[in-house]
């Protein structure tokens, strides 16, 4: 079926409703033709209009025209701040860069003035230190050790310190704790057995002058073991009735005698010293 087009202008094409009987579509498509007829008459009024006042419509009042130039203001100053800004860390940048420069010069130049230099040396030269006193003592408390084992146990015996690890720092000089708990009992014989006494660190009968600070005599005199017997010698002979010069040339006489042993010769020497002591001390 075709329909007749009506032509608005050259450029719109519309065509009749599909039903002539359709009151409301008749209605809206008059009114819509007299809309599109009525389009270049308004265009060419609005047209014209502005041909005649072409800045109609745009002027600003005074509060828009201040606020634009405060914004105007502000622009242009933080434009001239942004530009300060920038340059000034540039500069900052640079001296950055020289003050670095500078600084890595004085490092290789003069190492001390680092303010980490001191500690970090410190710290290293105590690391270094501990790994030193640390071996090396430990090498020498185990040659000690096996020395003292040798000695005073025979090579075979073991004691239970011997193997072990002790973290902590021993003393550089003298013995350490397990060594004296180890040596206690030795200690406690020998000081029975010898003649010094703490204040000048001599014997009291043979005068003989011990080494200084020395507490462990591994030959001590033997005085005190050899004191009861030779009391008991002279008090025998007091009983007997013997005088104690005649004592005296008797001891003497046994001096001059030849002893094929050792040992016997040095026991006469003790009691013809502890003998002449107890006679001078006793006023015979």
């Amino acid at each position: 079926m075709n329909q007749q087009n009506h032509v608005i202008s050259e450029n719109l094409l519309i065509s009749q409703p599909l039903y002539d009987n359709d009151i409301n579509a008749q209605s809206i498509y008059d009114k819509y033709l007299k809309d599109c007829s009525l389009i270049p008459i308004r265009l060419i009024e609005e047209s014209k209009e502005t041909q005649e006042r072409p800045f109609a419509g745009t002027r600003q009042n005074i509060q828009q025209q201040q606020n634009q130039r405060n914004v105007q203001q502000i622009q242009e100053i933080n434009s001239q701040e942004g530009v300060q800004r920038n340059r000034n860390q540039q500069q900052i940048q640079q001296a950055n860069y020289q003050q670095d420069q500078q600084y890595q010069n004085n490092q290789m130049r003069y190492p001390h003035q680092n303010i980490y230099y001191h500690q970090r040396q410190y710290n290293q030269l105590q690391n270094y230190h501990y790994d030193q006193y640390h071996h090396h003592h430990q090498h020498r408390r185990n040659q000690q050790n096996n020395r003292m084992e040798q000695e005073y146990y025979g090579h075979q015996m073991r004691r239970q310190e011997q193997g072990r690890r002790r973290m902590h720092q021993q003393p550089k000089y003298g013995l350490d704790q397990n060594e004296i708990a180890a040596l206690s009992e030795i200690v406690f014989r020998q000081s029975r057995a010898s003649c010094w006494d703490d204040e000048n660190k001599k014997c009291s009968i043979c005068i003989s002058n011990f080494e200084e600070n020395e507490k462990i005599r591994f030959l001590p005199c033997l005085h005190r073991y050899y004191y009861l017997i030779i009391f008991d010698f002279i008090q025998d002979v007091l009983i007997l009735g013997w005088p104690l010069k005649d004592l005296v040339h008797y001891v003497k006489s046994m001096s001059d005698r030849q002893f094929n042993n050792l040992h016997e010769r040095n026991t006469i020497d003790i009691i013809i010293t502890s003998t002449q002591l107890i006679i001078k001390i006793n006023n015979y």
